[in-house]
């Protein structure tokens, strides 16, 4: 059932009707040159491709609607052959491409004399010293051929291409006229020529070249000089063949066609027997080029997929230590789902600041199905105790006050940063890991200095570019009593949104506080000053924050069946966007 007889039956039963919007390049197949002949025309280029343009340089038609689940008629039509006469002879015109209700005409093969109509026309054969207008090309499709110059040698002329008329000779003895120029497209996401006319034979002088989009060179001046083919796929027209040589040329058979169809990656097309055919993806469409045959192709919407992003907890900051790390960052498409069963979403806490000299807590981790993010691991604590000292491991790493840093999870985050050390006045913590960079390492020189936290990534899964997963500043002490120098210079937080350390001078107790991470990030807490306390604005550690999740489709699929959890729904963009803050599931 062909697709406009398909969407007529559905519409009179007045069931509603789904379709999908295809643009289309649907070329037909070049003509067959002539023996002692011109060259020939170009298939009929047809195109709706945005930004294109169709056959006789005018503007692209409109895209296809396709009817969902209703099979279109495609064929892909051959090449005209050529002329084997090795006297005078006409080749086959091309034969014409269809996609359901657009057909390009096949191009116009040309002769010895004049020549045939056609998507393109056929450029003029020798005229025997009278002049032969070239045949005309169809209008939308593409040009005529040429006129031969009228001259005792008798010239032929070019073919007709998608772009341009075919060449008329200059002079009686300026050779063989080239072929029009075919027109360029992109559908595939590399411009590419087709359509060109044939070249004309040569009498004296040199051949007349193909038309830039495949379209095949006329014969060399001289017994049998035979005109070459156009090239497959780009309708480009054949070459003439010699003339005025015994024996004479033999013309080049035609390129075949192709039928290009491109529509949104929501959507497949399946591709039925009969038909030789591959599809690729450009963008965010997907591109079927068919290249021989006659069948059908169906469009439907493709299984449903999801994009997510998954970020666990942050880990805490260690108590007179260094910041936590953030939580592990997954982001990816093609999410696979199944119809009516549930898909768990846990959303990890943040680890909490720590008081006493003790590391920060980890993150927890957070879940979407079977993918999972790690939490990111604590801040070292004071360096009088080995284990507190070092970092915690975690999606990102926590920063270190000595020298073993948390390391973080291949393809989830980076390693924390490795502390200054401590001693009886000085302490220095490195910062957290972050998604998208190591932390800053701690020193003690003329300042205590401790480490930045690690870079967050962004991500702009919810329609607004924002940062994740970023680590926490450390935090630096100078408890001499003698002295305010050196100055201790807290960690400031990653990407603005992990939390910053604290600093701590005991003349005069000065207080830098330290700032808790933004919420649902993922991002580490920072670094306490001193082992006293904890919370933002003190010289205690701070607590890592929650994580998130987060999921989008295009918003061609339906709502979800059914939530828990609580999560903010929005659809913008041409997606569905799911923002997960506590645990709960979807359904779809």
């Amino acid at each position: 059932m062909s697709g406009v007889l398909g969407g007529l039956i559905g519409s009179l039963r007045g069931v509603p009707l789904e379709t999908v919007s295809v643009q289309y390049l649907v070329i037909a197949g070049g003509g067959g040159g002539g023996s002692s002949a011109g060259g020939a025309g170009a298939g009929g280029y047809r195109s709706s491709i945005a930004g294109e343009q169709s056959g006789g340089n005018t503007s692209a038609e409109t895209p296809l609607s396709a009817i969902l689940s209703v099979p279109y008629t495609v064929t892909v039509g051959t090449g005209g052959a050529g002329s084997t006469s090795t006297t005078t002879g006409y080749g086959a015109n091309g034969n014409n491409s269809v996609f359901g209700s657009i057909t390009s005409i096949g191009g116009g093969a040309s002769g010895s004399g004049s020549s045939n109509t056609g998507g393109s026309g056929g450029g003029s054969g020798p005229g025997q010293g009278g002049l032969i207008a070239g045949a005309a090309g169809t209008a939308g499709q593409g040009f005529a051929g040429g006129s031969n110059n009228p001259g005792g040698n008798s010239p032929g002329a070019g073919g007709g291409g998608a772009g341009a008329v075919g060449v008329t000779p200059a002079t009686n003895t300026s050779g063989g006229g080239n072929g029009g120029v075919g027109i360029s497209s992109s559908v595939t996401g590399t411009a590419v020529f087709r359509g060109g006319g044939g070249g004309s034979g040569a009498r004296i002088g040199a051949n007349g070249t193909g038309g830039t989009g495949g379209g095949g060179n006329g014969g060399v001046a001289g017994p049998a000089g035979n005109g070459s083919p156009g090239t497959a796929n780009t309708g480009g027209g054949g070459g003439g063949g010699s003339n005025g040589y015994s024996p004479s040329g033999q013309g080049g058979n035609g390129g075949s066609g192709i039928v290009i169809l491109k529509y949104p990656n929501t959507h497949v097309c399946t591709v039925g027997a009969g038909l030789t055919s591959s599809t690729s993806t450009v963008s965010t469409n997907k591109v079927t080029q068919v290249t021989a045959g006659t069948g059908t192709v169906t469009f439907a919407i493709a299984p449903l997929t999801l994009e997510y992003l998954v970020v666990a907890g942050g880990g805490g900051g260690g108590s007179a230590g260094a910041g936590g790390g953030a939580g592990g960052f997954r982001t990816a498409t093609g999410l696979a789902v199944t119809s009516g069963s549930p898909i768990t979403v846990t959303v990890g806490g943040g680890g909490t600041g720590t008081v006493s000299g003790s590391f920060g807590g980890d993150g927890s981790a957070s879940v979407l199905g079977a993918i999972s993010s790690t939490g990111g691991g604590g801040g070292g604590g004071s360096a009088y105790s080995y284990e507190n000292a070092s970092g915690r491991n975690g999606g990102s790493g926590g920063g270190a006050v000595g020298l073993n840093v948390g390391l973080g999870t291949a393809g989830q985050g980076f390693n924390g940063g490795s502390g200054g050390g401590a001693n009886i006045s000085y302490s220095t913590g490195a910062g957290g890991g972050g998604a998208g960079g190591v932390g800053g390492n701690g020193s003690i020189a003329s300042q205590v200095t401790a480490g930045n936290g690690g870079a967050g990534l962004a991500s702009s899964i919810t329609g607004t570019s924002l940062f994740y997963a970023a680590g926490g500043g450390g935090g630096a002490r100078n408890q001499n009593n003698a002295t305010s120098t050196p100055v201790p210079v807290r960690g400031i937080g990653g990407s603005s949104i992990g939390g910053s350390g604290s600093a701590y001078t005991s003349v005069g107790s000065t207080i830098v506080g330290g700032t808790d991470p933004v919420v649902n990030t993922g991002s580490g807490g920072g670094g306490g000053a001193t082992s006293n306390g904890a919370g933002a604005g003190g010289i205690g550690s701070t607590s890592g924050s929650s994580g998130v999740v987060v999921i989008r489709y295009a918003d061609v699929y339906p709502l979800a069946t059914s939530t828990t959890g609580s999560p903010t729904v929005t659809t913008t963009g041409g997606y569905r966007i799911y923002k997960f803050t506590g645990s709960g599931s979807i359904t779809f």
